[in-house]
């Protein structure tokens, strides 16, 4: 995605909504990662900050199907943008539903080829699950 410059831009995606979307982590061992699954905005990579009980919030309207990723769109009214994060004010989450509107995706029947990358960090770490597994959780 291209990466917001314009401090106009900014402003403007900070008043308005984004496609909500989910970024999930492989588990490393010895990991530093916060979650394993994190909310991002479509529009730029940013990733959400949530309070623990937004996050929650978020959780179960994925869960339950009422909110549908990269569809549906969030309120970042009275977010504030630090670098590549968007940190939401403690309120209600506010969803707005795309509305009958839905990406233009290619219907994809039978098997699709997938590239998957193990990657094995500085540290050495990386997820102890074998290649076979990895495949399957894809």
């Amino acid at each position: 995605p291209a990466l917001v410059t314009s401090t106009s831009r900014i402003e403007a995606l900070l008043r308005d909504y984004c496609v909500l979307c989910g970024v999930a982590f492989l588990p490393i061992p010895g990991g530093d990662f916060h979650e394993d699954f994190e909310y991002e905005c479509k529009s730029g990579g940013a990733r959400l900050v949530l309070n623990e009980e937004q996050r929650n919030s978020l959780h179960a309207m994925v869960g339950n199907g009422t909110v549908e990723l990269g569809v549906d769109q969030i309120s970042l009214q009275g977010a504030t943008r630090i670098g590549n994060q968007i940190i939401l004010p403690n309120s209600d989450i506010n969803i707005r539903k795309a509305g009958g509107r839905r990406p233009n995706l290619a219907t994809i029947t039978g098997k699709k080829p997938v590239l998957v990358i193990k990657v094995v960090d500085a540290n050495n770490l990386q997820p102890s699950d074998g290649l076979a597994t990895i495949s399957q959780n894809i």
